[in-house]
C-alpha cells in the first residue's frame, strides 16, 4: 500500500510540473524574444525534473505488472482493481495536460517566427542606414568635397 502513495505522490508532483509548463506556455505567445527565451529554460528545467520522475515511477512500477497497465492506459479502468483508480485517473490528467500543451506549441512556433522576422527586419534596417551613412561618406571622400588644408609660409623643422 505504502508504494501505491508513493506512486501517487510521485504521480502528483509530476502533475504539478506539468501544470506549470501549461502555465509558462500559456504566456509565451505574447512575450518578446528575452522573455521567450527565459520561459523556455524554465520549461526546459521542469522537463529534466520531470525526466527524473519518470524514472522513479519507471522503478516503482517495474514488477507491478497492474500498475504500469494503469499508468500507461493499457486497459480500462474498470479492469483495474479499485485501488489503482486513483493512479489510473491522475496518469490521464497528466497526458490531458500534455495534450494542452502540444496545442499551445504550434501558436508559440508561429509567435516564434513572427519575433525571428521582425528582428531580422530591424537588422536589416540597420545595415541599410549604416551602409548609406557609410555610402554617403565615402562619395564625400571620392568627390573632392574634402579640401586639403593650405600650406602654411612657415615651415618649422
Amino acid at each position: 500500500m505504502s508504494n501505491y502513495i508513493a506512486l501517487l505522490a510521485l504521480l502528483s508532483q509530476k502533475q504539478a510540473l506539468f501544470l506549470e509548463i501549461e502555465e509558462i506556455t500559456s504566456h509565451m505567445s505574447l512575450q518578446e524574444v528575452d522573455a521567450l527565451v527565459e520561459s523556455m529554460e524554465r520549461r526546459g528545467n521542469l522537463l529534466n525534473i520531470i525526466a527524473d520522475l519518470d524514472i522513479q515511477l519507471k522503478e516503482s512500477c517495474a514488477t507491478d505488472n497492474l500498475l504500469q497497465q494503469a499508468i500507461n492506459h493499457e486497459c480500462r479502468k474498470t479492469d483495474l482493481p479499485i485501488n489503482l483508480a486513483p493512479i489510473y485517473d491522475l496518469s490521464l490528467s497528466i497526458k490531458g495536460i500534455i495534450m494542452r500543451i502540444g496545442n499551445n506549441d504550434e501558436t508559440i512556433r508561429i509567435h516564434l517566427d513572427f519575433e525571428k522576422e521582425r528582428i531580422l527586419s530591424k537588422i536589416q534596417q540597420l545595415n541599410q542606414s549604416s551602409g548609406v551613412v557609410a555610402d554617403r561618406y565615402h562619395r564625400s571622400m571620392t568627390t573632392g568635397n574634402h579640401l586639403s588644408a593650405k600650406q602654411s609660409k612657415n615651415t618649422l623643422i
